[in-house]
């Protein structure tokens, strides 16, 4: 009997599963996702109900869902941080609806079984590490719905089978590595809501047969190398809500087709090469909500009729050639938040009627050629958080009342012609964080309450006419990282408490009437990058504490009162780029430790009492490249000629000290000297043939009563008869190494690079400045040196005090950041800075003329290592330029998505 009652239940268990193992079920299915399972690596455990003992249970296994008969259908495998391939068996899965195994970090190919899951209607793969190409058979999943493989490094081109799909509603494959055109056979999608394809390389015009896909609500084509023209068809998309075409190469003008499309929410075409003028049917679409245009070409005025734009929230039309006048009709747009017209040549005042925008938060109308005074009531604007109007012709005072509305966070007023004093109300906020009010004419003194707002981060006041007190207030603000008070008439002693401003940065001081000694607790700003106290009263020694200030990257204590000597402790500024100490009353010997600093670019020690031997270690300095500044001193000894090793060398005076003996022939392997000078020493002896020494003149030489030969009256023998003139060239002196040959290869390598670089400074237009011409020995005065990035509509600053070169040669669409840049002398510049970007619209350079008489030193920061540059063309050259002309020598520069520099 129990063997029978055996018998009968295997019996019933047998009849039970046959439909299901006929019809393909729990056996083959539940091994098909084991079989998944073992391509898989599962580090958290994710998967831990997968197991063969309960094989029979695979329907109630984490992430299966099965339908009534058994069958698998759907797989939602998504962020359980899984790693490994997906195998080809997941094509055995034959009902599956919907697989997602997106945010994993699945590697390999998409199997080309994935087209045996007829019934699939959502496949998304994305956000993982996939290689290869989009299978062609993807196409014959006609039941497919959405398909989404974003983030990804799939290559190759979208297969044209993918026109097939016509029930496709969502197709985003962006974030990849696609390259070829988009298929026309994209316009077969009839159903198709959501197309994205942006950050690939696609290339190629933009098909036409997008119009047909009438359901479109979202066109996303951004960031790729798409070229030609805007399809006017486009208009015909009577449901698009979004359209991102940006850091593109399209060309022409924006198509007035587009006003039809009166659903459109977001217009983003920034980043190409549009030209024409904005159409004023734009003005139709009456649901937009954002606008961007920026950097393009494009010219003519503002079209009144975007007034009528009743929904728009956010307007940026900066970085293009617009002019006329800013319409007062954008006064009526009661909805704006953000309005950016920076970068234009528009004129004019600012509309009266922008003070009845209660909603702007964000006003950015600087460089541009607007006048007149800054209208009173944007100070009643109660969201108003950032006003940015710098480099204009605004006159009049600041609107007295200006941040009494309690969210001002950014102002930018500076380059203007405004007059008056500096608001007190300025951070009733209690949230303000950059004040930029440079470059005007403000009189008066730092309103307390400015100068005691504990939310500053960033005060820049240069070139004014302030008086008074300030850096006492500032002390207690631990936020701060800039504080530039250059160029005015500030007097007072540096506090010893400034130490408590942890955060700093920058402390540029120059040109006022700062005295007393400098505090030893300067050594304790462990975050300083940029001090520089030139041209004030300041006196006694210089403090070694500073040596502790590793950060620093440039030093300018020139034209003062110090004395005492060069602290030793300097040596320990490894990061050191630029040092001035000219122009004070500091003796002893030069400390050998300098030559620790490795990355010093220039060395300024002139006009002071320094005594002793040049010590020759400094040849080890090779990073020395714009100015190396001894004269008017009394150094004694020879010239060591362990300074011809300095071989990017642009400038060397050793002038007006008592040196003796001969020249050194080893200088003659800086072969990148533009200035010389060893004048009125007590040298002798015949002058080096060499070359670079022929390309100087007399004066170079000149009170050295016993140099002879090259330039200088010939050398007589012993027997009165001149010896006849040999030409010996540098590497025809025996003493000459191969190392010091290379050397010399390099250098006119380098002077060819030079001359391309040169050749760029051809596009820049920056307002000249009147400057008085500084002293020889002060002309090297240093950048602060900092960047802010920020979000999109605010911009990048830079305060420089000089030029600033970064280079790189590119090869073969990679870049080789140099390790020493190429610099040279130039005249100061007259006329705007001027990007200028690549195909891709990536900065390649940032130029300017040279057009009047005054000479500046050029000088480079460090350029990041191993940073890459993508896809620009063989043999190219990436630089960033950066001019400035007065005395503050301030550029602000306005990009959005701009890589982070090394300074």
């Amino acid at each position: 009997m129990c063997g029978k009652r055996i018998l009968v239940r295997a019996l019933a268990v047998i009849l039970l599963w046959l439909p299901l193992m006929a019809a393909g079920g729990v056996p083959s299915e539940g091994r098909h996702l084991l079989e998944l399972r073992r391509a898989l690596k599962d580090p958290h455990g994710h998967l831990w109900s997968w197991k063969e003992s309960d094989v029979s249970k695979y329907c109630e296994w984490q992430g299966v869902c099965c339908d009534r008969d058994g069958r698998v259908w759907s797989l939602n495998l998504a962020s359980r941080n899984l790693s490994g391939n997906i195998s080809p068996v997941i094509g055995s899965l034959s009902s599956l609806h919907v697989l997602n195994m997106s945010d994993n970090d699945l590697e390999g190919a998409i199997p080309q079984s994935i087209v045996n899951c007829s019934e699939l209607e959502i496949l998304d793969l994305g956000d993982n590490f996939l290689t290869g190409k989009i299978p062609k058979e993807i196409g014959y999943l006609t039941k497919l719905r959405g398909l989404y493989l974003i983030n990804n490094w799939l290559g190759g081109t979208i297969p044209s089978s993918i026109g097939n799909l016509a029930f496709l509603s969502e197709l985003l494959i962006y974030g990849n590595n696609l390259t070829g055109p988009l298929p026309p056979s994209i316009g077969n999608l009839i159903s198709l809501e959501v197309l994205r394809t942006g950050m690939n390389s696609l290339t190629g015009p933009i098909p036409r047969s997008i119009a047909n896909c009438k359901n479109l609500t979202y066109l996303g084509l951004a960031q790729n190398y798409l070229d030609g023209v805007i399809p006017r068809e486009l208009g015909r998309l009577q449901k698009l809500s979004y359209l991102a075409l940006w850091q593109n190469r399209l060309v022409g003008g924006i198509p007035p087709e587009l006003g039809n499309c009166s659903r459109l929410r977001m217009l983003a075409l920034y980043d190409n090469d549009l030209g024409g003028q904005i159409p004023p049917e734009l003005g139709k679409l009456e649901e937009v909500e954002y606008v961007y245009i920026y950097t393009n070409s494009l010219n003519g005025s503002i079209p009144r009729e975007l007034g009528n734009w009743i929904s728009v929230v956010e307007v940026d039309f900066s970085e293009n050639y617009l002019t006329g006048n800013i319409p007062w009709e954008l006064g009526n747009i009661w909805t704006l938040e953000l309005l950016s017209l920076f970068e234009n040549q528009l004129t004019g005042h600012i509309p009266p009627n922008f003070v009845e925008l209660e909603n702007l938060q964000q006003l950015d109308l600087s460089m541009n050629n607007l006048d007149g005074p800054i209208p009173v009531g944007l100070q009643n604007l109660t969201a108003l958080s950032k006003l940015i109007l710098f480099d204009n012709s605004f006159t009049g005072e600041i609107p007295p009342l200006l941040g009494s509305n309690r969210e001002l966070l950014n102002l930018d007023l500076s380059k203007n012609h405004l007059v008056g004093t500096i608001p007190d109300t300025l951070c009733d906020s209690k949230a303000l964080e950059w004040v930029y009010l440079s470059n005007n004419g403000l009189t008066g003194s730092v309103p307390k309450s400015l100068s005691r707002c504990s939310t500053l981060e960033r005060l820049v006041l240069t070139d004014n006419q302030l008086v008074g007190t300030v850096l006492m207030d500032l002390t207690d603000n631990t936020l701060i990282i800039d504080i530039e008070l250059d160029g005015n008439g500030f007097e007072e002693r540096i506090p010893v408490n400034i130490s408590n401003c942890r955060s700093l940065k920058v402390l540029s001081l120059s040109n006022n009437r700062f005295y007393g000694e400098l505090p030893l607790s300067l050594g304790k700003l462990q975050q300083l990058a940029a001090l520089n106290v030139s041209n004030n009263s300041l006196e006694g020694s210089i403090p070694a504490s500073l040596g502790s200030c590793t950060k620093l990257l440039r030093l300018d204590m020139s034209a003062n009162r110090f004395t005492g000597t060069i602290p030793p402790e300097f040596g320990s500024l490894i990061l050191l780029e630029q040092l001035s100490l000219a122009d004070n009353m500091i003796g002893g010997g030069i400390p050998g430790e300098l030559s620790q600093c490795f990355h010093l670019t220039s060395l300024e020690l002139g006009g002071n009492k320094l005594t002793g031997l040049i010590p020759p270690v400094l040849g080890k300095v090779i990073s020395l490249q714009y100015s190396f500044n001894l004269s008017n001193n009394q150094l004694s000894g020879t010239i060591p000629p362990e300074l011809g090793d300095l071989v990017l060398l642009m400038s060397l005076d050793l002038s007006s000290n008592d040196l003796v003996g001969q020249i050194p022939a080893a200088l003659g392997q800086l072969t990148g000297l533009t200035f010389l000078n060893l004048s009125y020493n007590k040298l002798s002896g015949p002058l080096p043939s060499v070359p670079v020494f022929q390309t100087m003149t007399a004066k170079s030489f000149a009170g050295n009563s016993g140099l002879c030969g090259g330039l200088l009256p010939g050398c007589l023998p012993s027997n009165g008869m001149s010896p006849p003139y040999t030409q010996t060239y540098v590497w025809q002196e025996p003493a000459v190494s191969t190392g010091v040959l290379v050397g010399i290869i390099a250098a006119v390598i380098g002077g060819a690079a030079f001359m391309i670089i040169a050749g760029a400074f051809w596009f820049c237009r920056q307002p000249a400045v009147p400057e008085e011409k500084p002293k020889f020995s002060q002309v090297s005065h240093f950048a602060s040196g900092d960047f802010v990035y920020s979000q999109r509509a605010n911009y990048e600053t830079l305060e420089t005090s000089g030029l600033v070169v970064i280079s790189a040669h590119v090869v073969a669409g990679k870049s080789g950041i140099f390790g020493r840049d190429v610099t040279l002398w130039l005249r100061e510049s007259v006329g705007s800075v001027k990007p200028v970007r690549d195909r891709r619209r990536r900065l390649l350079a940032l130029n300017f003329f040279p057009s009047d008489e005054q000479y500046k030193l050029v000088y480079t920061l460090k350029s990041c290592g191993g940073h890459r540059i993508d896809r620009l063309p063989g043999g190219s050259i990436f630089i960033l330029v950066i001019c400035s002309l007065n005395e503050t020598r301030r550029v602000l520069l306005r990009w959005r998505n701009l890589p982070a520099l090394c300074v």
